[in-house]
C-alpha cells in the first residue's frame, strides 16, 4: 500500500501543503518544531541524526511505508531514511548541502543565511514574505500556526540547521526514490537535485516552475507517484 508515508514539511511552511501529493493519512512532520532539538546554542548537535530518529520513529507508520521531504524536510527525510528503511521515498526540492562546500557549488554562501536570521529578528514578515515569493505560494497562506515568538526561535534555528547540516559524500539508497525538482528554482538549484538523485542513486523528475513547483499540479504529481512506486 503506498498510501503509508512519513512526510517532512519544508522551512517555514506547514506541512500540510504537500497533503495533496501524498494524502491525509499521511503522518506529517513539521520541519519546524523540529528545529531548536537539532539546534542548540546555535550549533548543530553532533548526533542530530540520532536525536530527529529517536523523535520520529513512534510516529513512523506500520509497513509497508515511504519517505518524503521537500526543501529542508528533504534533508531530515533522507538522514532519516537510513535508520528506518523504509520500502519507498519522494525527495522533492532536495540538496544534500543547503550551502557552498568543497567540491559542492549549489548551494548558498553562509553569508546570506546569517543576513537572513539578522532580519527575522528585526522584520520576521519581510523575510518571510519573500520566501513565499521564490517558492511561488501567493500570499504564504501555509505558513505555520503558531505564535510569532515560537516561530521565530523555530526559523532561526532552522536557519542555522541548514548552515550547518551536511549529507555529502552521499549513500546510496537501499530503496527506490524519486527526485523532483523545478527547474526554474531560485532556492535550491535544480543541479544540487540532480546531483543528489545521482548520487543517492534515485530517479530524477524535472518540471516547469520554482521551489514549490508542485502547487499548480498537484493531480499530476500525485499519479506519478503512485505509478512509479506500483
Amino acid at each position: 500500500m503506498i498510501d503509508r508515508w512519513i512526510v517532512f514539511g519544508g522551512w517555514a511552511l506547514h506541512p500540510q501543503i504537500l497533503a495533496p501529493l501524498f494524502g491525509p493519512g499521511a503522518v506529517f512532520i513539521d520541519t519546524n518544531e523540529i528545529m531548536p532539538d537539532l539546534v542548540r546554542d546555535n550549533l548543530l548537535t553532533p548526533d542530530w541524526q540520532n536525536v530527529l530518529a529517536d523523535r520520529i520513529i513512534p510516529q513512523v507508520p506500520d509497513r509497508p511505508f515511504g519517505i518524503a521531504g521537500w526543501s529542508t524536510g528533504s534533508l531530515l527525510a533522507y538522514a532519516l531514511a537510513h535508520k528506518i528503511r523504509p520500502e519507498w521515498g519522494v525527495f522533492i526540492s532536495a540538496t544534500p548541502s543547503f550551502c557552498r562546500r568543497s567540491g559542492f557549488q549549489c548551494g548558498w554562501k553562509p553569508s546570506a543565511l546569517k543576513a537572513m536570521r539578522e532580519e527575522l529578528a528585526s522584520d520576521p514578515d519581510k523575510v518571510l514574505a519573500e520566501v513565499y515569493m521564490k517558492c511561488g505560494i501567493a500570499g504564504g497562506d501555509f505558513g505555520p500556526s503558531v505564535s510569532p515568538d515560537t516561530l521565530q526561535k523555530e526559523l532561526i534555528a532552522g536557519l542555522f540547521f541548514l548552515e550547518q547540516a551536511v549529507l555529502l559524500p552521499v549513500k546510496k539508497l537501499a530503496f527506490p526514490a524519486l527526485f523532483l525538482h523545478g527547474i526554474t528554482d531560485t532556492i535550491i538549484p535544480a543541479d544540487a537535485g540532480k546531483y543528489f538523485c545521482t548520487a543517492a542513486g534515485g530517479t530524477f523528475v524535472e518540471y516547469e516552475g520554482p521551489h514549490a513547483f508542485f502547487i499548480n499540479r498537484y493531480d499530476e504529481i500525485s499519479e506519478l507517484i503512485r505509478s512509479h512506486f506500483k
